[in-house]
């Protein structure tokens, strides 16, 4: 049955939400199946929350005229959530999503003007995030093998404390960013394409990045043993200037040491 998704409770509160009181607003309660795979689309927050007791369950408030604006279901291992109207409709009339899980996430698809939050999320070996929009995503603590991290659009991704992972590939398509925060891999790949940033700091034996725009790649703040560049625009690329072995392709000039 591809939609399981069924109203589990639903009463009458009186909530405050960015400061706006939601007279007779509704709580929603939704009950999924497990699921590994997260797809999220609208103008809206959602919070990822590891819970064994709690798996399943999406939790907001909305203002009752909102009541069909949010839609869930499963297929398969897919959890998809879908949130109609703009960033301005919604402003006030429903909460923050949140989703209860209790699994290894393998992809965490966000796509809009909202934002997604995932902090010490339990993932499969392989992972893949996406971010497409103007939108952004926020994790703490990843833990993985192998992380694709990818942006499309002017949003942002922002990876916190503590990105632990054997090789991460991150990519920005257009004017969006990319920022890892504190990142200790094996192995770290970057590419840019178009006006967008870059950020990687932390520590890596090895790393490779590409730049084609005017864009900027900086990873002077990244700890690293061996790396290959190339710039093939007008954009820039800041690296480490310790790194002992170093081989660029393309606009020289524009690979800085720092």
């Amino acid at each position: 049955m591809n939609c399981y998704v069924k109203v589990v409770l639903l009463i009458v509160v009186s909530v405050i939400v960015n400061g706006t009181i939601l007279a007779q607003s509704s709580r929603r309660v939704f009950q999924s199946r497990q699921f590994t795979e997260l797809y999220v689309k609208g103008a809206i927050k959602v919070e990822c929350r590891n819970n064994v007791d709690s798996a399943g369950l999406i939790v907001f408030d909305a203002h009752p005229e909102l009541e069909g604006a949010v839609d869930c279901h499963n297929v398969g291992a897919r959890l998809s959530i879908s949130v109609e109207g703009s960033s301005a409709s919604l402003q006030g009339k429903i909460s923050t999503i949140v989703v209860y899980y209790n699994g290894l996430l393998s992809t965490v698809s966000y796509t809009g003007s909202g934002e997604i939050v995932l902090s010490q999320p339990p993932l499969a070996q392989r992972v893949a995030f996406a971010m497409t929009g103007s939108g952004r995503m926020r994790t703490i603590g990843v833990k993985t093998h192998y992380l694709n991290c990818a942006m499309a659009g002017s949003g942002s991704i922002a990876m916190g404390a503590k990105t632990i992972v054997d090789n991460i590939t991150c990519s920005v398509s257009g004017s969006g960013a990319v920022e890892v925060a504190d990142i200790q891999a094996s192995a770290a790949n970057a590419t840019v394409n178009g006006p967008g940033d870059m950020i990687i700091n932390g520590r890596s034996q090895k790393a490779s990045f590409a730049l084609k725009g005017s864009g900027v790649i900086d990873a002077s703040a990244l700890s690293l043993s061996s790396m290959t560049a190339g710039v093939y625009g007008s954009g820039k690329i800041y690296y480490n200037g310790n790194v002992s072995q170093v081989k660029i392709s393309g606009k020289q000039d524009n690979v800085i040491a720092r």
